[in-house]
């Protein structure tokens, strides 16, 4: 996809990026930020000023009940019109000088449509604040957000030949179709997602030949975003890596027209199945699905947009699989919209499972933009 880029905040970013108007960017619940945003802010004694930059943007991120160390925001706006024109952007913590890790999915300089995830800790109780710097030239190279906890992280945005590519931000685990197979690339949750068309639409990955989708008897917390309208059947699986009888090593979605379950195997006689509820209630919006395997308590618990759900005792074995990790599947067909799919080598907190949810859904409350400031 011509001006996407694919990589860390580097921004020298006179490439093709005027060509993203034509990537039908949406951001759910999301408006145009306006210079009135946090009139709080604007009297408050200014940081030291970033080196290149002369313009920036302060951004309070909600508080939690706990700190989250290594918590990886999504910021991203519509459009903002004093953006438009930029061709460097950068992220910075409180002090206005410490660069922070950083990924940019999509930026549009004509409109200053936004999409990018920053690593920061989300303090207990009160606002994290960090810096949105932006202007012309380049910007210093940081690092990636993405780090060794996270096993895979598809935003699920266009990519390869003919819109045929999920590009996984870990750069490790592409996910592709084939032929008729390609999902279509629609307005998602955050920036684009693929919509399914109930048929033989898939998206998939080998199994990796260094196990590193394999958890054995470790933790895992895996996390979706769906809409759907209409189920296809009894186990559509909008996500499969195996898990789905008892002896069928792996785990898995399974939504349809029953109940909606996560599904644990060890391959050998244990299957569990949490739920995430019925599918009446759950259909005709947007909804962020986690399950988790928590083996240091040995129980595996379902989330529903932050809210734990479920809990199950789940006592031995290993849910290791050689099956590919499929993105819906031709055999147990889905049909809807999918965005922003995480893969995550522990079991992350209830607290840090309701941030990101919160960070998506109730955006206007969980990210606040300050007015812009130029150089004093």
């Amino acid at each position: 996809m011509a001006g996407v880029v694919r990589g860390w905040l580097y921004f020298a970013l006179p490439l093709a990026l005027g060509a993203l108007g034509a990537c039908n960017f949406h951001v759910e619940a999301a408006g145009p930020v306006t210079g009135d945003d946090d009139a709080a802010i604007v009297d408050a004694p200014p940081a030291p000023w970033l080196t290149g930059f002369a313009q920036r943007k302060s951004i309070d991120l909600q508080g939690r009940s706990t700190s989250l160390v290594g918590f990886v925001a999504s910021i991203a706006v519509d459009a903002d019109p004093d953006l438009v024109g930029a061709t460097a952007l950068t992220f910075t913590a409180a002090d206005g000088q410490s660069l922070l890790p950083a990924e940019l999915v999509t930026f549009d300089p004509a409109s200053g449509q936004l999409d990018a995830w920053v690593t920061t800790t989300l303090a207990a109780g009160g606002p994290t604040r960090i810096f949105l710097y932006y202007g012309t030239g380049s910007a210093p190279l940081t690092a990636s957000p993405w780090t060794p906890r996270y096993a895979g992280v598809w935003h699920m945005t266009r990519g390869g030949t003919n819109n045929d590519t999920a590009a996984d931000s870990t750069l490790l685990h592409d996910a592709k179709a084939t032929g008729t197979e390609i999902p279509l690339s629609v307005p998602g949750m955050v920036g684009e997602a693929r919509e399914y068309d109930g048929s033989n639409d898939s998206m998939s990955i080998a199994d990796p030949p260094d196990g590193s989708l394999d958890f054995g008897i470790s933790s895992l917390t895996v996390g979706l975003w769906v809409r759907v309208e209409q189920s296809v059947g009894p186990y559509d699986m909008p996500l499969y890596r195996g898990g789905a009888n008892a002896t069928n090593g792996g785990f898995d979605f399974e939504l349809g027209t029953g109940g909606w379950i996560a599904g644990f195997c060890d391959g050998q006689a244990t299957q569990i199945t949490p739920s995430f509820g019925q599918e009446t209630a759950l259909l005709h919006a947007w909804h962020y699905l986690v399950a988790q395997s928590d083996r240091t308590t040995n129980v595996v618990r379902t989330f529903v947009d932050g809210v734990q759900v479920t809990e199950l005792a789940f006592p031995r074995g290993s849910i290791n699989s050689s099956t590919p990790v499929k993105f819906g599947d031709s055999t147990y067909k889905f049909r809807g919209r999918l965005d922003e799919i995480r893969i995550i080598a522990e079991a992350l907190s209830p607290d840090w499972i309701a941030a990101e949810y919160a960070n998506a859904a109730q955006r206007a409350q969980f990210v606040t933009f300050g007015p812009a400031e130029q150089q004093p």
